[in-house]
């Protein structure tokens, strides 16, 4: 089996059905969404997805930002991610790129996974938050 062949089997966007379309197709649909990082990874995101540089950002406290994304700008930052963590358009991004990008790629596509095509009602996707802690031992 070819590199690339391994790399398109581990992709991201495999891990949430049988088509990134679908995700693509969800995140199109959402009006606003609230992203909720560490600064050094909103600086991530709106260096590498540059349409998502323009959004309006609230600082949360001395670490972290809360960034107003629309559909179309979460379409680009999952497009732009996807490709740059599975080594695709976007294989010269170094290992650690690759990284950042796989680990916010895989978090927004989960929640954008919530959204329901089909349904006329019901809540606005609620805020992605990208910070992993530790459990408590207590």
């Amino acid at each position: 089996m070819s590199v690339l062949a391994k790399l398109q089997r581990r992709s991201p966007g495999r891990r949430y059905g049988r088509s990134r379309d679908r995700i693509l197709q969800k995140a199109a649909g959402v009006s606003r969404v609230e992203i909720i990082c560490d600064t050094d990874t909103w600086h991530f995101i709106t260096k590498r997805a540059r349409c998502c540089a323009g959004a309006q950002v609230d600082q949360e406290d001395s670490t972290m930002v809360r960034g107003r994304v629309s559909g179309p700008d979460l379409v680009d930052l999952l497009v732009t991610l996807g490709d740059g963590s599975r080594g695709g358009v976007l294989a010269n991004w170094p290992e650690d790129m690759r990284a950042i990008a796989g680990r916010v790629y895989d978090i927004v596509a989960e929640a954008v996974q919530a959204v329901d095509l089909d349904s006329k009602d019901g809540k606005r996707l609620p805020p992605i938050e990208i910070d992993h802690r530790v459990a408590d031992a207590g």
